[in-house]
């Protein structure tokens, strides 16, 4: 029997997010710790207040989510566009001296 991989990609658009920006997470040593700090100091009670497992599980991942949000916040970057990492000082000055000539 013969597996083959499958691969999906999901790309969505988000009208926040233009071309040349995108968000990210910026993660370091000391949001990490800060992260560990209010984890261990979050009460929990609230996860263990009902008996049912669905609502225990969502009420753990919407406090640690809380938390992770809060240490980790998303920060929009500049990107640069990979479209024009081929040209080269070189050629950009070529290209001027094209155009001066041109313009003579």
């Amino acid at each position: 029997m013969v597996h083959d991989a499958q691969i999906l990609s999901l790309r969505s658009f988000d009208p926040a997010q233009s071309p040349g920006t995108k968000f990210v997470r910026k993660l370091d040593q000391h949001k990490i710790s800060d992260f560990i700090f209010n984890l261990g100091n979050e009460s929990w009670d609230i996860i263990f207040n009902t008996d049912d497992v669905n609502r225990m599980y969502n009420s753990f991942l919407n406090t640690y989510l809380k938390i992770f949000q809060a240490s980790f916040p998303l920060t929009k970057v500049t990107t640069r566009s990979k479209s024009n990492q081929w040209i080269t000082v070189g050629f950009k000055l070529l290209v001027s001296k094209k155009r001066n000539c041109y313009i003579k």
